[in-house]
């Protein structure tokens, strides 16, 4: 089976919805703001130290991707006629399940924006009604997960009811 954007938003749709209580409209992946930019910051870190240490980058790949692996989450972003479900995307999973409750917000008390997208991903901006304001990177991986999350995040910056 050829995977595509659409086959994978299939995959995690079904695995989903039996966890949401009405119809889910998107789906997208985020992940904590700023670790495709670091990912890709810490490559060109390494291959510039592999010119002058092969080994010193080994170590150093080692130990960024250990502090990846520390503070980098992905969540599975569930978008509704009414509400947001973030899902907690467990690390180093062959096939995504859901594995906790979700956090829920209120469509109507987020306002989405995003900023211009770069190669790998592009930065959600979301500003909740009590002031609080959350960021995420949405995955824009290449190849069959080109486009995955972009109808989720067209679907955020819509105003509730369109």
């Amino acid at each position: 089976m050829k995977h595509s954007p659409e086959s994978y938003r299939s995959t995690y749709l079904a695995e989903a919805q039996p966890h949401v209580p009405e119809p889910i409209l998107a789906v997208g992946l985020v992940s904590t703001a700023g670790a495709v930019s670091g990912m890709v910051g810490d490559a060109v870190a390494a291959k510039a130290m592999w010119t002058v240490s092969p080994l010193a980058a080994a170590v150093f790949r080692k130990k960024q991707a250990k502090q990846r692996e520390e503070t980098v989450t992905t969540q599975l972003v569930a978008v509704t006629a009414t509400n947001i479900y973030f899902f907690a995307h467990p690390r180093d999973a062959k096939r995504f399940t859901v594995t906790a409750a979700p956090m829920v917000l209120a469509r109507s008390g987020v306002r989405a924006s995003v900023e211009a997208p770069g190669r790998m991903s592009q930065r959600l901006h979301l500003a909740l009604a009590t002031g609080e304001q959350l960021q995420f990177d949405i995955h824009r991986g290449p190849g069959a997960w080109a486009g995955f999350s972009e109808p989720m995040r067209d679907l955020l910056l819509q105003p509730v009811g369109v």
